[in-house]
């Protein structure tokens, strides 16, 4: 079963630059390396909703 951004509906959580693991599971979850995770959490601030619409906005006006 592939992972989604969210378990469940309206479940948003912190994301910790600080931490590989977070940002390794944030990565796979919404289909991005690692880095962009990093520089999204920067822009947007730690919210995963956040940093998940940010992503997945910039990766539709990409293709």
């Amino acid at each position: 079963m592939p992972l989604t951004p969210f378990d469940e509906p309206g479940q948003v959580e912190h994301i910790d630059v600080e931490d590989a693991a977070c940002l390794e599971r944030w990565a796979q979850r919404l289909g991005v390396d690692v880095e962009a995770v990093r520089n999204t959490v920067i822009a947007v601030g730690p919210n995963s909703e956040a940093v998940a619409l940010r992503l997945t906005s910039a990766r539709g006006a990409a293709d």
